[in-house]
């Protein structure tokens, strides 16, 4: 409850449960507290899996909570908007959200024994909620609450205690084992908390004591990239006269038309704020943490500030308007600190590199790029720091007008085996492309051929490459996006054939003032000289809706035949990197030193699995869900295979090449008296042995003596054919790799993997491949002295690793849509040892 309601749940807590005589309690008695130490989404109170570690915390395991910090019910209403969350009192608004905590069941202690859960870390016990979960218990009433009027949770949520340190626990409690779950009310902090947590668990009966400790830490608030889908599209409110009201409703339609293009279901959605540029006011962030059926996720709005627009508007928006149950907000710093720097605290200064892995360190979640200098750093970078999981990497754009790094670069998706390309500002690509039509004869023709600037005051291209300020900002900028390309090679790896160049005329502000009649803001300042600016809308200032679909702004530059140049060299470039490309014109934004990245914002899908790497047991394709949720489940390989197998009731069984163990159970089912696992992969064991622990199965790594005598081997395996198949040719049957082993294998070069893994992208992705011929096969096992019983050969495989167009069955079983007996896609193979 509120304020000190959590000082009168204490008594009650032991009091609430009868009170059996005492007795003698002779058995020793051990402590075990457990959370989600291998991140698989549950809590293993019966295996090790959860066991090993859990007093430590790393990069790779230790269990994540989250900052519990959504509104749920929107019970905050105006007053102390920002301060008030789901996780600001001791109620608990989101029991959803908490992470699990779990201690074995101590059945043999007396009833004298109590217990305590505690943090004895002051600033994380400030900021860290822990509750226990008490079915049947009766509210404690709080006057205080009564008499303020405030909203308290709904009554199903009573269940869930708020534990003090020295909340007492009682005995009977402790033997069922207690159901524990814990949230945050802050994220991590600079300076501040920095999200880990140490819980204690104490047991005292009579004279003895058991104590164990594990330790957490709060989910990084992480910001999205674009491999992530959009899921809806937002533009601002803001009361325009009505040609700009015209112009701007031009510019949706235009938007509009390319969601419908990207398969965006939801409509384009406008923000209850009086200032143009969405993207400034927030940078759309989550943080997630592995659950039983998947990630579970909160969204978070990292506040931006609004280059000119006050921040009052802004917190009504984030922390009022949007926030909701699952969505939360925060501010990377407090005032007035956040106001120093404040338009590169601005959303439209932070943008997303997606996942890879370079130099042996892997960023599965991307990393961070803003704009910064050592003399100009916002806050928002130390806040992003402290997150410890994307590393920003500060490029410096103050040398621009507005200083956002959103003006320069992009992050496109690619199918390649990076899975992304960098789109990036080329000046120097842009006047020389002017400096050619000047000597191909087309001087005279206008910079812009925007309409609406037509007039006198537009140079012609002669004119503008004359201006000896011109030169001197096309090097200036250069050299600024040389230093950016040379940083972003080294933090990435990326080479030529991954950045995607995009032509941009820049000049002095004072020029395009008086050229363009572009609008100056309060960020303005400098030399006379600095900052720069674009001559024409950026093409780079633009938003990629899907993995194909990208919005730029109309770049308005000199046609010559007929044809925009600056237009064509930009799309040329885009389709090149496999994008369809729709200009948009917004002229009026241009003007007022933004574009179409500047005017929008997006949600993107939050399921990237950070922190989740078992994609093939979260996939359907290995029925883990079907073995948990059915005693009796036996999955469709085994199924196909259990005819030809025999009765195997008694006998003790090796699987080859386990991986994650779900074909092991199958053949437990069937009656084996053991199975046993081996595979090389130590990813695999550890995923087999989590679904063991989760189905009540065996698996195990290491396996010798795996045959005594009169013992049978059985393989089921894809043909040699199949996998000789050309897989670039899915609609033909073509022999393109190798049947027959050499030396050398097979080297593949390809992101993700056979099962959906949604975009997360792999940091290793070369596999070597060899391929083993039937006879290979069969003289092996005949040179080992193994007496062959069976050899056959199928029309089905079971799963898709064909190349052909394949058909399933109900059996789960593929095979050709054509006359499948052309070809054999699986064989199966007995042998005994004499």
């Amino acid at each position: 409850m509120f304020g000190l309601a959590c000082l009168a749940l204490a008594l009650p807590l032991t009091a609430a449960l009868p009170q059996s005589r005492p007795e003698e309690q002779t058995a020793p008695f051990k402590a075990d507290l457990r959370v989600d130490t291998n991140r698989d989404g549950t809590v293993d109170l019966s295996g090790q899996t959860d066991s090993n570690g859990k007093d430590t915390w790393s990069e790779t395991s230790g269990a994540l909570f989250l900052p519990n910090i959504g509104v749920t019910g929107r019970h905050c209403g105006g007053n102390g908007i920002s301060s008030c969350h789901d996780a600001s009192t001791n109620a608990q608004w989101a029991p959803e959200y908490m992470a699990p905590m779990r201690t074995v069941p101590m059945p043999d202690i007396s009833d004298s024994a109590t217990a305590t859960i505690a943090i004895n870390d002051a600033v994380a016990r400030e900021n860290v909620r822990i509750f226990l979960d008490y079915p049947g218990r009766v509210a404690e009433i709080n006057f205080e609450d009564l008499m303020s009027g405030r909203p308290l949770p709904p009554a199903e949520n009573d269940r869930w205690v708020y534990l003090e340190n020295d909340t007492p626990i009682p005995a009977d409690k402790l033997r069922q084992g207690l159901t524990l779950g814990i949230d945050a009310r802050d994220t991590r902090r600079p300076g501040g908390w920095d999200g880990r947590v140490s819980v204690e668990f104490t047991v005292t009966d009579g004279s003895r004591s058991s104590s164990d400790k594990v330790m957490l830490r709060v989910a990084p608030v992480l910001t999205h990239h674009h491999l992530q889908p959009v899921k809806k599209v937002f533009v601002t409110k803001k009361p325009l006269n009505e040609d700009m009201t015209q112009a701007m409703a031009r510019v949706e339609q235009g938007i509009q038309k390319n969601m419908q293009k990207a398969g965006i279901k939801e409509p384009l959605h406008r923000l209850d704020i009086d200032y143009t540029w969405a993207q400034d006011v927030m940078e759309p962030a989550y943080a997630s943490i592995p659950g039983p059926s998947g990630p579970i996720t909160l969204r978070i709005h990292v506040a931006g500030v609004p280059v000119i627009a006050g921040t009052e508007q802004t917190e009504k928006l984030l922390f009022q308007d949007l926030r909701r149950e699952g969505m939360g907000a925060v501010r990377p710093a407090g005032f007035p600190a956040i106001l120093k720097h404040k338009t590169l605290e601005a959303g439209g200064n932070m943008e997303s590199i997606p996942p890879y892995t370079h130099n042996g360190k892997k960023y599965p979640a991307g990393r961070i790029v803003i704009g910064a200098t050592d003399a100009q750093t916002p806050q928002a970078l130390a806040y992003l720091r402290a997150q410890e999981t994307q590393d920003p990497i500060a490029l410096d754009t103050t040398w621009l007008f507005v200083k956002h790094v959103d003006e320069v670069l992009s992050f496109l998706p690619a199918k390649t085996s990076r899975g992304w390309r960098l789109a990036l500002l080329d000046p120097m690509m842009g006047y020389e492309a002017l400096s050619k039509l000047d000597k191909d004869g087309h001087g005279d023709v206008p910079l812009t051929s925007n309409p609406t600037a037509l007039n006198s005051t537009v140079p012609t291209i002669r004119e503008f490459l004359a201006d000896e300020s011109t030169k001197k900002a096309a090097a200036h900028a250069a050299d600024k996006m040389k230093q950016v390309l040379r940083t972003l090679r080294q933090e990435t790896g990326i080479t030529d054939g991954d950045v995607v160049r995009i032509p941009a005329v820049v000049a002095t502000m004072d020029s395009l003032k008086k050229w363009l009649h572009v609008r100056e803001g309060p960020v303005s300042g400098g030399n006379g000289f600095l900052p720069l600016n674009s001559a024409f809308p950026s093409q780079v200032n633009g938003v990629p809706l899907s993995d194909s679909v990208f919005v730029a702004p109309k770049p308005w530059g000199p046609v010559v035949d007929g044809e925009d140049i600056m237009e064509k060299m930009s799309r040329e470039a885009y389709a090149a990197a496999g994008f369809d490309v729709d200009f948009i014109d917004d002229w009026d934004l241009h003007l007022a030193s933004g574009d179409l990245h500047c005017y929008t914002n997006t949600y993107r899908a939050p399921e990237a699995k950070w922190c989740w790497p078992y994609f093939h047991v979260a996939s359907s394709d290995y029925q883990v869900k079907d073995y948990i949720s059915d005693a009796d489940f036996i999955g469709n390989v085994v199924q196909f295979d259990s005819p030809l197998l025999g009765d195997i009731t008694g006998f003790n069984c090796v699987h080859l090449q386990c991986h994650i163990g779900t074909d092991m159970l199958g053949l437990a089912r069937l009656g084996a008296a053991s199975v046993t696992g081996l595979d090389f992969s130590g990813v695999a064991i550890t995923a087999a042995n989590f679904c063991a622990t989760r189905i009540n199965g065996p698996a195990a790594s290491v396996v010798s003596g795996l045959l005594k005598r009169g013992g049978r081997l059985f393989v089921r395996e894809f043909h040699p054919v199949l996998l000789s198949l050309d897989d670039g040719k899915p609609d033909e049957i073509v022999i393109n790799f190798l049947y027959f082993k050499r030396e050398e294998p097979i080297i593949l070069d390809r992101q993700g993997t056979y099962v959906d893994s949604g975009d997360y992208k792999f940091g290793s992705t070369r596999r070597a491949v060899f391929n083993h011929g039937i006879g290979e096969v069969v003289q092996a096992l005949l040179d080992e002295g193994m007496r062959l019983t069976m050899l056959r050969e199928h029309q089905s495989a079971p799963l898709t690793g064909a190349q052909p167009e394949l058909q399933v069955d109900e059996r789960g079983e593929y095979s050709l849509k054509d006359r499948p007996w052309r070809l054999p896609l699986s064989y199966t193979l007995q042998a005994v040892k004499d």
